[in-house]
């Protein structure tokens, strides 16, 4: 199992980033959430996924952020005696606003898209650990009656 694990880690992770960070999200997960079968793990390992790609994502977009605020800082300090925080944050966040592309607004979107990837994963993980947890008290009742007739 521990060879499918780090294959999953090096499948997802790109060669910067820290696989070990990605291993500890999904062993938690899959700790906290005790898959039972293969349907199962395949939910947490979609959500360990979704969490990984929305958490890449946000930091794209605070380095995208940052690049801008260098490249807005003297062209605002020559303009304004002194800006708070709030607007150098406003005045980066139009920098990137002002093309027809914004890649501000692309990871944006790619943050909605995985946030409701791992809704999706949580949901019907859930949905299948119900379904398991119901067949199990059906057997255990049928079970149980059978013991009683005898």
């Amino acid at each position: 199992m521990g060879t499918l694990r780090n294959h999953l880690a090096d499948a997802v992770c790109l060669s910067l980033e820290d696989h070990h960070s990605f291993q500890h999200v999904l062993d938690h997960l899959l700790a906290v959430h005790s898959p039972a079968n293969p349907h199962e793990r395949s939910c947490i390992e979609r959500l360990a996924l979704a969490e990984l790609r929305f958490l890449r994502a946000v930091a794209q977009e605070t380095a995208l952020l940052e690049l801008a605020l260098a490249q807005s800082a003297p062209a605002l300090d020559a303009k304004f005696q002194s800006l708070d925080v709030p607007t150098r944050i406003a005045a980066a966040e139009s920098y990137y606003s002002s093309s027809k592309n914004s890649p501000l607004e692309s990871i944006r979107r790619q943050q909605g898209r995985l946030r409701r990837e791992s809704e999706s994963a949580l949901r019907q993980l859930l949905l299948l650990q119900k379904q398991r947890t119901q067949k199990s008290r059906e057997i255990a009742s049928n079970l149980g009656e059978i013991r009683n007739h005898d």
